[in-house]
């Protein structure tokens, strides 16, 4: 690929919290430009716009036949991914598309076939990859530091119960998909390929989608992972767990990462997804966009392929289908 310092003019394609996010990202950097914003309710892409100075584009038509639009950030509820992504893809446009890469296997591949056909970057946003606690285990145990890892025991909690589409199983896959995809795609990451699953979870309140999870993994190397992915916890957002190999330990845990936190309630209602905010160096959402945007100028190699991000998905899929007929699922 030509190498093109240019900043990366963007649409974002959905209008809500990880699109505005997004577009917050882009302003703190000088390789993004937001250009667009589309979004299937008119009136948030006409807001967010408007924030950001871009302009509204009224259907994902408009935003595929733009001459001044690069790429494009899909940030719509899972199940929808697929359109938008096939579609732009197929009008030339770069994708990064928020994690999990689709819902189903099937949509995911339709993804992946469409951006290599039109020669375009597909990015997948599996932002723990950023994280530089993560990316300082990730070093430590591709070093060797704990020899052969054995027992891994990895937690993901926040208070953001589902709500919306993400409360409904069929369109986010809940917390093993919103939340479990993350700890999936790092433990592929950093100890290899997964060969079978089991996994248990709950779902509050009549809604669909699990919003608590223990996942078992088998991993091609011999260790066992645990993967806890909550979203019942009572306050916040925390990671936490330890990787243990045969020649050491590794811990880690979210709250430790800053010496001193106030927390104050603010007036009004709780964020519709916490997210995690205890890293103290460059925001790992911003270096993520800043890398995706340096792939597309062809300065960098992508931290993430789309092959890594539809297996993390097949470990989630997987799980779901243990959680959902109570048997060991063999990848």
């Amino acid at each position: 690929m030509a190498r093109d310092d240019r900043p990366v003019r963007l649409a974002i394609l959905g209008a809500g919290h990880i699109g505005a996010r997004h577009a917050a990202c882009a302003a703190q950097i000088a390789e993004a430009e937001i250009v667009a914003v589309w979004s299937r309710t008119p009136a948030s892409a006409a807001a967010l716009a408007a924030q950001v100075g871009a302009r509204a584009c009224a259907t994902l038509q408009e935003v595929a036949e733009a001459p001044d639009i690069d790429a494009t950030i899909v940030c719509t509820p899972s199940a929808l991914h697929a359109e938008a992504a096939i579609a732009l893809a197929r009008a030339g446009k770069h994708v990064i598309c928020e994690k999990p890469l689709a819902r189903t296997v099937a949509q995911a591949e339709a993804i992946i076939q469409a951006a290599e056909r039109a020669d375009v970057q597909l990015l997948v946003a599996h932002v723990v990859r950023f994280f530089p606690a993560f990316r300082r285990l990730y070093d430590l145990i591709q070093g060797g530091a704990i020899g052969t890892p054995a027992v891994i025991r990895m937690s993901r909690e926040t208070a953001g119960a589902p709500t919306g589409w993400r409360a409904d199983l069929a369109m986010s896959g809940g917390a093993l998909l919103e939340m479990g995809i993350h700890d999936f795609d790092w433990l592929l990451w950093a100890c290899g390929p997964a060969e079978r699953v089991t996994c248990r979870a709950i779902s509050r309140g009549g809604q669909s989608a699990p919003d608590y999870a223990l996942t078992t993994l088998r991993l091609a190397g011999g260790a066992i992972a645990h993967v806890e992915s909550s979203m019942v916890a009572t306050a916040g957002f925390r990671t936490h767990g330890e990787i243990a190999g045969d020649a050491g330990l590794l811990a880690y845990d979210s709250d430790g990462d800053t010496a001193l936190r106030v927390q104050l309630r603010e007036p009004g209602p709780a964020p519709a997804v916490q997210l995690p905010t205890t890293y103290t160096m460059d925001s790992p959402y911003v270096a993520q966009l800043r890398h995706f945007c340096r792939v597309i100028q062809g300065l960098e190699a992508p931290l993430i392929t789309p092959a890594e991000a539809l297996a993390a998905l097949r470990v989630g899929l997987a799980a779901l289908a243990s959680a959902e007929t109570g048997r060991t699922v063999s990848l």
